[in-house]
């Protein structure tokens, strides 16, 4: 998927370039490579294979964090992708969707994370890494959990 959006940005920029064009070109081929080796480094945003649980947090941070607690608090959640038994790792705050009864905009962030089955999910809560993460915390007011089994 990166490779093809490189190469649709490419083709794109060539289309439009003539040759007196071709050091801007040469500059703006430089910015996607350097945009496409950033993204190699990005956590795994698919499973592999289809996910048998499908464990979802909320956090509500504290009113008072500031903002350096609050990196150290993301940095430190960004952690949890790297636990072996996760699949596949998401993590962001809110969408700015509509405004709606049904659509609860008031928690800070939300993670989202893939197990093959239980026993994944069930060694991740054991794990260091998550047991640091938990115990090394006092950046959350609230935290609420909604696991999902997949049928």
């Amino acid at each position: 998927m990166k490779q093809l959006f490189f190469l649709l940005a490419l083709a794109t920029l060539a289309a439009g370039c003539n040759s007196a064009d071709s050091t801007q070109l040469q500059q703006q081929i430089g910015s996607l490579e350097a945009q496409l080796d950033s993204m190699k480094n990005l956590p795994t945003t698919q499973p592999e294979a289809k996910p048998g649980l499908i464990h979802n947090v909320y956090f509500w941070l504290r009113e008072d964090i500031t903002e350096e607690e609050k990196a150290k608090f993301l940095a430190s959640a960004r952690t949890l992708a790297t636990v072996p038994s996760v699949q596949a790792f998401y993590m962001g705050p809110h969408a700015t969707t509509e405004a709606r009864d049904v659509v609860d905009h008031s928690y800070d962030l939300s993670l989202v994370i893939f197990f093959a089955d239980q026993a994944a999910q069930d060694a991740y809560q054991v794990d260091p890494i998550h047991t640091a993460f938990v115990e090394g915390s006092d950046a959350w007011t609230t935290v609420k959990v909604y696991d999902v089994a997949v049928e």
